[in-house]
């Protein structure tokens, strides 16, 4: 949810490292998520992105994995999904709210992707890694996170919003009059503060999100000689007392989980 002022800023071009590895999920000629390319043919997203709403599974045929989106843009290779491998114990915004997807062709190869240590890459000279350490105090730390709000283009034209025009609050996700090719394609971030750790194994933070941007990545941005970006967590939804957002928190476990099956 967006917390007062929309602080959401668009990114484009898409094609630099992070938001080249970042991807929208579009699942039967819809735009409905966001993922992160961390392997060949491997993208980490939010598990309820590759659920219906009664938890049974998404056919994984049905859904197109386009890297650095940019609107009515794809400027880099796009493939399809394969199959999808819930973490274990799977719950909707909770520390288990992740999945993998497994794509049809070896996209990363040709864009990148969001490694598991640090240093640098081709694509990226700051480099980026994961991990379940945070990497500054709580409170203090910014973090950033970047995906493919439902709500965007803002545009009365596509009529992704209501017509009120507030942010998030989206049109119906699946019926006229939502522009079924332009709405929740465009990449947009935010950067804010990371507010508690108490809830355990979530990230709470101020960041602004809307629907669409669960799956995205959360990370910190260090300089290059500190370690560059690392990733602590995948965006999944806002708190319910709705005065904050929510990431399912990176763990050892999780990390374990992603090298056992990441391709």
């Amino acid at each position: 949810m967006v917390l007062g002022a929309d602080e959401r800023t668009r990114v484009t071009p898409t094609v630099a490292p992070p938001f080249r590895y970042i991807c929208n999920l579009e699942f039967d000629g819809w735009a409905v998520g966001t993922g992160t390319l961390i392997g060949p043919r491997t993208v980490l997203t939010a598990g309820h992105c590759v659920h219906y709403a009664d938890e049974t599974l998404l056919p994984a045929a049905k859904m197109r994995v386009v890297p650095g989106r940019n609107g009515s843009l794809e400027p880099l290779p796009v493939t399809t999904a394969v199959s999808f491998r819930p973490y274990p114990g799977y719950r909707r915004v909770s520390p288990t709210d992740l999945a993998l997807i497994h794509l049809a062709h070896p996209i990363g190869n040709r864009v990148g992707w969001w490694r598991r240590t640090p240093g640098p890459t081709a694509p990226s000279d700051i480099g980026t890694s994961m991990s379940p350490v945070l990497p500054g105090p709580v409170r203090t730390l910014r973090v950033t996170l970047s995906g493919y709000p439902a709500d965007m283009p803002a545009a009365r034209a596509f009529n992704c919003r209501r017509p009120s025009g507030r942010p998030c609050e989206h049109s119906a996700a699946f019926g006229p009059p939502r522009n079924r090719v332009r709405c929740g394609t465009e990449q947009w971030q935010s950067t804010n503060r990371l507010a508690n750790t108490a809830v355990a194994g979530m990230l709470v933070y101020l960041n602004d999100t809307c629907p669409g941007h669960s799956g995205s990545p959360v990370w910190v941005t260090r300089p290059r000689e500190g370690g560059g970006r690392c990733m602590v967590g995948v965006h999944v939804d806002r708190a319910r007392t709705n005065d904050a957002n929510l990431a399912a928190r990176f763990t050892p476990a999780v990390l374990s989980w992603l090298r056992q099956y990441t391709r």
